[in-house]
């Protein structure tokens, strides 16, 4: 289950092949994103303090990488 915004994004992962998983580095890398943050399940994710539970987006710990 996923809660996603309007506009976002979700890669298929039959669509995660290698050239697009480069492509998607090199933009996060750019925002200076570990993009191990945005992948569902990894220790990387932001938690939220109040709930416990992982987190992504404009009110995670990476706020100002989505502006």
């Amino acid at each position: 289950m996923a809660h996603v915004a309007l506009g976002e994004l979700v890669i298929p992962r039959a669509m995660q092949n290698p050239a697009v998983m480069a492509v998607l580095a090199r933009a996060a890398e750019e925002q200076n994103i570990p993009l191990a943050a945005l992948r569902v399940g990894d220790v990387a994710n932001s938690i939220n303090p109040r709930t416990g539970v992982r987190e992504f987006g404009l009110l995670s710990g990476f706020g100002d990488w989505f502006s």
